[in-house]
């Protein structure tokens, strides 16, 4: 490779912001079923509508850089194929409330992730196709260098069928209307 004298900086600075900005919506796995999605001629979603009566989503403010989004592709011979949705998250909270939260998808419930990130894309729905429950959980209340709080992993259940794509992207117009959306999945069905 030669060095040019028309290098232009901005050629090298204009890729996607990556990351996660701080934000997760968990919808339950019903509610998402039952609600009214809109989606692309991509398959990208551009609105979703909740219907049942006391469907909201609920909302963690997660520190910059503590989510951790997999989705690798699992390749099984005697069977369908499929993806593995994963979403590791640091929520930073002691409150028992959180506790009962994150306790009721252990077993009992599945839910939707929708996960807010730093790039054009805006956010993504993990758990599209079979829903999310939490696979792994340990509190850190004393860690210093986060301040304290739950590591919870949100996966693909092992006992239903992989997940047909990758996270689904989720953009409605622009970044505001799009993260104006996801902030209004938290008001209540009435």
């Amino acid at each position: 490779m030669k060095l040019a004298t028309d290098f232009i900086p901005v050629d090298c600075t204009s890729l996607e912001v990556g990351g996660v900005s701080g934000k997760l919506y968990l919808l339950d796995y019903e509610d998402y079923l039952t609600s009214t999605i809109t989606r692309d001629a991509d398959g990208s979603i551009s609105a979703i509508v909740l219907t049942t009566t006391g469907a909201k989503a609920i909302e963690y403010d997660l520190p910059r850089g503590a989510t951790i989004a997999t989705s690798p592709l699992t390749i099984n011979n005697g069977g369908k194929s499929g993806f593995t949705h994963t979403l590791q998250a640091f929520i930073p909270s002691k409150g028992m409330d959180i506790k009962k939260e994150i306790a009721c998808y252990v077993n009992y419930r599945r839910a939707v992730g929708l996960l807010v990130l730093d790039s054009s894309i805006v956010a993504q729905v993990f758990g599209n196709d079979v829903g999310l429950q939490v696979t792994a959980y340990e509190e850190a209340p004393n860690d210093p260098s986060k301040g304290g709080g739950f590591d919870v992993t949100f996966s693909t259940p092992s006992d239903v069928t992989l997940e047909n794509l990758p996270p689904t992207t989720f953009f409605d117009t622009s970044r505001t209307v799009t993260l104006a959306a996801l902030l209004a999945l938290k008001t209540p069905v009435v």
